[in-house]
């Protein structure tokens, strides 16, 4: 008896087919047009939203393993991004700082910032290589900033040490950029204790 139903159940969908293939109701009557509509609405604010998604950009220095000397006159660059296209970004990068001394009792101030093109941005991150008890020290500098760029333009991290005896150089450095749709950035002051 089952296999009586589903064989007539087979074969009622198999000659009605034809029917609702060319019906006016299918594909093309008003049930599958409102449905067709509902979708290329959403395909609409699909396309919308894509222009709110994130975009990251990533420059990477692993082909080259070399070191970068920091020198007392100019802000030198230590990872560069070439033309990052305009956009709202948040960037981040870490500056690993070295320095050698043939005698004790150095320090030196090192100040690492972002870049765009030639201009330094304000953020800024600062630390001691201190020399006074070993030949060879180094420090991570971490850097993270918000700025908007009308055009695309060079993106680096550049650093500048104070003047002195010792040999201060840097590691390549990654810098890690992420264009957003919307992006406010605020400067904060940390209350004075």
């Amino acid at each position: 008896m089952m296999t009586r139903k589903i064989t007539l159940t087979l074969v009622a969908f198999i000659l009605f087919l034809p029917v609702f293939t060319y019906a006016d109701d299918y594909p093309s009557g008003k049930p599958f047009q409102a449905l067709k509509q509902q979708i290329d609405a959403l395909k609409g604010e699909i396309d919308a939203l894509k222009g709110e998604l994130a975009e990251g950009f990533v420059a990477d220095p692993r082909t080259s393993w070399g070191f970068v000397y920091v020198t007392d006159d100019i802000c030198t660059d230590i990872a560069i991004y070439p033309n990052l296209p305009k956009g709202k970004y948040v960037a981040s990068a870490s500056a690993v700082i070295s320095s050698q001394v043939w005698e004790l009792g150095v320090v030196h101030e090192v100040h690492c910032s972002f870049k765009i093109g030639k201009v330094i941005l304000g953020t800024q991150a600062t630390g001691l290589l201190d020399n006074t008890y070993i030949q060879s020290t180094s420090i991570t500098l971490p850097l993270t900033t918000g700025f908007t760029i009308d055009e695309a333009q060079d993106l680096s991290v550049c650093c500048m040490r104070s003047s002195g005896p010792a040999v201060v150089t840097s590691q390549p450095s990654t810098i890690t950029a992420v264009r957003v749709n919307k992006l406010q950035v605020e400067e904060y002051f940390p209350p004075e204790p």
